[in-house]
């Protein structure tokens, strides 16, 4: 479920045009439903513009919880 939050709000903030997204409310509503945490940063190399959402908060990463699931998928 997590997943599918987090490609949400990917999707509805890569589709925004600038840093002062238009998707703030939509995300800060999943945010309170799902009682998430949600965070984005996003560059267009091309333009230099930049969407962020929660830039400044800190999450752990995503990287750590692949290394525990792989572990675990591998231990059964």
């Amino acid at each position: 479920m997590k997943k599918l939050i987090f490609l949400i709000a990917i999707a509805l903030v890569l589709s925004a045009c600038n840093s002062n997204s238009p998707h703030a409310k939509e995300l800060n509503d999943l945010e309170k439903k799902y009682n998430a945490h949600i965070g984005v940063y996003a560059l267009d190399t091309k333009s230099g513009k930049e969407v962020k959402f929660n830039s400044d908060k800190r999450f752990a990463y995503a990287s750590t919880s692949k290394a525990i699931n792989s572990a675990i998928l591998l231990e059964q």
